[in-house]
């Protein structure tokens, strides 16, 4: 039997975010992440008003387009992350989120599977989804129809 509630989204993580892991299995950085279009539109709405209009018209050019997703998605989508680490001088150093830190490993070319990452989960449903567990449900309507 498939339950249709496995496909409802849950309005909290719809409104605070979700959190997503990258990379390592075993020590992943974690991200909480809000929706893609909702994001990237409250992001458009402090444009000016023209190229808001070329960017809705998708006439903007590639590389400005590039930046207004990247920008968006630094501002509006990254709310934070955990376990994010670098080394510097070689001496491993946490890195604090940051809306600048995030726009500044957006903009560089070497973290693109990461930028891909993040534009995949925020669009995705899967992230935003209802946790819905099969068993109590089962197990819900196996009561209520013994009584």
């Amino acid at each position: 039997m498939a339950f249709i509630q496995q496909f409802q989204s849950d309005d909290e993580k719809m409104q605070k975010g979700a959190w997503v892991a990258f990379g390592d299995p075993s020590d992943p950085i974690v991200f909480r992440i809000l929706p893609f279009m909702p994001s990237y539109k409250r992001y458009l709405a402090n444009l000016d008003p023209a190229e808001r209009q070329l960017a809705r018209e998708g006439r903007l050019s590639s590389v400005r387009s590039l930046e207004i997703a990247q920008h968006a998605i630094a501002e509006c989508v990254i709310q934070e992350w955990q376990n994010m680490q670098d080394l510097v001088d070689g001496e491993v150093v946490d890195v604090p989120y940051s809306k600048e830190k995030a726009l500044e490993i957006l903009r560089n070319p070497r973290y693109e599977e990461l930028h891909e990452f993040l534009v995949e989960q925020a669009r995705g449903k899967e992230a935003f989804r209802r946790t819905f567990l099969l068993e109590s449900a089962k197990n819900s309507d196996g009561d209520s129809a013994g009584t």
